[in-house]
Order: C-alpha cells, then sequence, then structure tokens
C-alpha cells in the first residue's frame, strides 16, 4: 500500500495492524497534512452488516469533539477495502512507554483518569444523540482516544497494620 493513493490520501508509511485492520500514515493532498487511515480486515470488507455498522460509528465519531477522543475525517471504500480516515497523532504506545520503563502510579491514574473522561463525553454524545435519533446505536468502538494509552488506573490496596 505504501506509495499508493487512497482518494486523496497518500499512504507513507504503515503504522499498525491487528485483529481490527490496518492503519496507515498517509498525506492529505487537498489539505496538505498527515493523516492516519485505518483499513478494515477484509472479512469486515465483504459483509454488508459490518460495512453499515462501519459507517454508522465513523458518523457517531465523527461528531465527537473532546481532547481525549482522535477526530475522524472521512470515510471510503479503496478497492473493496472500507477505510477511516483520523487525526494522525503522534506519541509511544502504552507497550512502548512500559518496556523503556514502569510507568509510576501517578502517570497510570493520569491516563486512566483522560481515557474515562472520553469514555464519559463518547457515551453522553451517543445517549444524547439516541433520545433524538433512536436509529442511531452508540458503540465503545466508535471511541478513538487521543492520548495512545488503554491503561486503566489500578489503585493499590491500603495497608492496615495489624492489631
Amino acid at each position: 500500500m505504501i506509495g499508493h493513493t487512497v482518494s486523496r490520501y497518500t499512504i507513507v508509511s504503515k503504522l499498525g495492524g491487528g485483529g481490527m485492520g490496518v492503519v496507515y500514515e498517509a498525506e492529505d493532498a487537498e489539505l496538505g497534512r498527515r493523516v492516519a487511515i485505518k483499513f478494515l480486515p477484509e472479512k469486515a470488507g465483504r459483509s454488508a452488516h459490518a460495512l453499515d455498522r462501519f459507517k454508522r460509528e465513523a458518523r457517531a465519531a465523527s461528531a465527537l469533539n473532546h481532547p481525549h477522543i482522535c477526530r475522524v475525517h472521512d470515510i471510503g471504500v479503496y478497492e473493496g477495502k472500507p477505510f477511516l480516515v483520523m487525526e494522525r497523532l503522534r506519541g509511544e504506545t502504552v507497550k512502548a512507554a512500559i518496556e523503556r520503563q514502569a510507568l509510576s502510579i501517578e502517570k497510570i491514574t493520569s491516563r486512566g483518569e483522560q481515557i474515562a473522561d472520553a469514555l464519559d463525553a463518547a457515551h453522553r454524545a451517543a445517549s444524547s444523540t439516541a433520545i433524538s435519533n433512536p436509529r442511531i446505536s452508540s458503540s465503545p468502538s466508535a471511541t478513538r482516544q487521543r492520548s495512545s494509552t488503554s491503561v486503566w488506573p489500578r489503585r493499590p490496596r491500603a495497608r492496615v497494620p495489624p492489631t
């Protein structure tokens, strides 16, 4: 895919991939900015139900505006493969941060609070949309955290001295 032009986006490099698809960095020819393009797995692109769900979730995610939720710019289909264009974020993954050094409880708590805040905002937006338009459903996969972390804070247990 490197070097291919998808709609108005030229694929520059591969950022990662897994069971939910492959993500590439691309150049937006119209706006001159870097974006991330996520292609759904091939099996998902062949299902009309999965494609419809993908479009609904992309619409819901694109309506969100929050500092810890990645912005969705565009969706489309390229050579039969559905894709989502979103804000390109810089930073390291939780895995990379942990491999570099153990995360402090403060960092873990801070990241967890950011994620919880983003999920709360997405849930509130989905709830108000569902009330005004019952045909639109929400899904946790519609949110894209701006912080590239997915660590939930775990508070240490208080130690009670023996009596």
